[in-house]
């Protein structure tokens, strides 16, 4: 998890927030915060970039400019009250919004164009960036793990106010260990259908990095590596931002309802080498049944589906599900489904996962299907 001193910068951040009448619940200063903590790294990475590109003797250019970047105005002391509320709502919402030279100004404006400042008074929303202003995210380790953050800043919040915020959790151990089980490669896809913050894409891009040998590589693993699709407009945004932070250029997230997709129609160009999910169950859905082959409102079954058709030739899949799925033998849609993983797939492991693995969030019992086509 991310270091005590963090994530109690960070809350103090949240309290501030929390003032403020736009802002009076875990979701509305969970968003607020999301931007504000976006910029703040960025412009750190953005450093880190620049020094790389001068020790290569390559040319370096900004993706915000000056005026914009973060130490620019969150560091006027002058800038605060309503000129600090109109500044963000007239000039660096719209700047931002309309970037689009390159792939990276591209999603910097798809973050923007999905995001709001919804906080209210100047003077609370100052006192907010100075909490952020002054915290070190990569005083511990060289990546940045927006997942172990939100964990952090989780672990203070009270229980009702956790329910909502459930779809931003798989706790990284898991999914590193996950990641590491499937073992992606360069020149492989790797695709989460329920992609929330991107905490697998992350761990599957540490993977890939650590296996890139040449320029070739590191242009495949940035551009045609990671894919995931999140129709929820909060988890989407963190889901764009944690890849970037950490070095994503261009990353493949989409904003679309993944169980929208009609898996009659997938072609290759449609499947992926790895899929690595845990997605949202015990949710119902209607309207969508004419997409699988074995119609069902439960999301978890259609999940299932969409991951094993969502799969090349010799893929391998990484799955959370409900352990009560796996006994359920009176509705069609599951039999068949489970039918369908034992005589096409090679259902080679099932990881029951520990009680309270997911507390507080859900007391469900789950386990992890790993599974080859």
């Amino acid at each position: 998890m991310a270091s005590n001193s963090i994530v109690n910068n960070l809350w103090g951040a949240c309290n501030k927030m929390r003032q403020d009448p736009g802002t009076t619940g875990a979701l509305q200063y969970i968003q607020q915060f999301s931007w504000l903590l976006f910029l703040k790294v960025f412009e750190e990475t953005e450093r880190k970039r620049q020094t790389e590109c001068e020790l290569e003797g390559k040319e370096f250019k900004q993706n915000i400019s000056d005026e914009y970047t973060w130490s620019k105005w969150a560091y006027d002391k002058d800038l605060t009250g309503t000129g600090l509320i109109s500044f963000v709502n007239d000039d660096l919402f719209p700047y931002l919004r309309s970037l689009k030279a390159n792939k990276t100004q591209q999603t910097i404006a798809n973050i923007f164009n999905n995001s709001v400042n919804l906080m209210q008074e100047g003077y609370l929303l100052k006192e907010a960036i100075e909490k952020i202003r002054d915290t070190d995210f990569f005083s511990d380790d060289e990546s940045f793990a927006i997942s172990e953050i939100y964990e952090g800043l989780f672990s203070k919040m009270k229980a009702s106010d956790l329910k909502p915020l459930a779809e931003f959790y798989t706790p990284r151990p898991i999914g590193k260990f996950m990641t590491h089980m499937v073992n992606p490669e360069i020149g492989e896809t790797v695709y989460d259908p329920a992609n929330g913050p991107s905490g697998f894409l992350v761990e599957a891009f540490y993977v890939l990095k650590g296996k890139a040998k040449s320029g070739k590589d590191i242009e495949t693993l940035h551009e045609r590596s990671l894919y995931g699709k999140e129709v929820k407009p909060l988890p989407y945004v963190l889901g764009m931002m944690n890849l970037i932070l950490n070095g994503v250029e261009a990353p493949n997230i989409s904003k679309t309802n993944t169980l929208g997709i009609n898996l009659f129609q997938l072609t290759e160009k449609n499947r992926y080498n790895v899929v690595l999910a845990n997605p949202p169950f015990s949710g119902q859905l209607k309207g969508v049944s004419s997409n699988f082959p074995y119609p069902a409102s439960a999301t978890e079954i259609l999940f299932l589906q969409h991951a094993m058709r969502s799969l090349k030739q010799k893929g391998r899949c990484a799955i959370i599900f409900p352990e009560g799925v796996l006994a359920t033998t009176d509705e069609k849609a599951y039999v068949n489904s489970k039918k369908e993983l034992l005589e096409n797939f090679n259902l080679h492991s099932i990881v029951r996962m520990p009680e309270g693995a997911f507390a507080p969030y859900t007391s469900i019992s789950t386990n992890i299907l790993f599974f080859d086509k």
